[in-house]
């Protein structure tokens, strides 16, 4: 996990974030079949633990942001959540860490993303989306795992969307930000949520004004 040099600010406002949220709502279900039985138990789509949290982080003045990076076997998430002052945690998570009876659930990249999305989001924010089957024995091994589909995510109105990311693109000009991070780019909105994208635009103008003023600000 990564760190800014200070969390004086945004460790109170973690904190009371978390102290805000409430259970979320587990619709989906997963069976895992394995040579010891069958086992079965809820979780929590993607959206609605997003759905739960970005209000309340957003009310304490925290974002979340989760772009991907990477093809194939390299595909990464990094989970960062931030605040407004600047300072920051985050995670990442290598797809292909991820354990094989549920990837091989999965059907295609985009579904991966997700479901990496969805368990590096509740591991950074510290709350459940699952329910606890330790007790169904010992279920490691060969499995194969029945998994409800994530509903999609909502999109934001594809207008406000496409006026978002053309003032990211209009920042990235620049010629303070390199051409790996320009060719970045896509990864990085991709999949964003609204909010996620304005607090992406935000990022992007203080690093600009931190190069341009001879600073340092790295968020990633």
């Amino acid at each position: 996990m990564k760190t800014s040099e200070s969390l004086k600010e945004f460790a109170p406002a973690f904190i009371k974030a978390q102290s805000e949220f409430t259970p979320v709502e587990k619709r989906g279900k997963a069976t895992i079949v394995t040579e010891k039985g069958t086992f079965s138990y809820n979780y929590a789509f993607l959206s609605d633990v997003l759905k739960m949290v970005l209000p309340v982080l957003h009310k304490n003045k925290l974002g979340l942001l989760q772009p991907t990076d990477g093809t194939g076997e390299g595909d990464t998430i990094e989970t960062t959540l931030l605040h407004e002052s600047g300072e920051y945690i985050s995670g990442c998570l290598r797809l292909a860490d991820l354990p094989k009876g549920r990837m091989s659930a999965m059907q295609g990249l985009g579904n991966n993303v997700t479901y990496g999305k969805r368990i590096a989001a509740v591991a950074l924010l510290g709350i459940s989306a699952e329910e606890d089957i330790d007790g169904a024995g010992d279920i490691h091994g060969e499995e194969r795992r029945k998994v409800s589909p994530d509903p999609p995510l909502e999109s934001p109105p594809e207008d406000e969307r496409k006026t978002i990311v053309k003032q990211i693109v209009e920042i990235m000009k620049d010629p303070m930000f390199t051409d790996l991070e320009r060719e970045g780019l896509r990864t990085e909105i991709h999949g964003q949520t609204l909010p996620a994208l304005k607090m992406l635009v935000e990022i992007k103008r203080e690093i600009l004004k931190s190069r341009k003023g001879g600073g340092k600000l790295e968020i990633f």
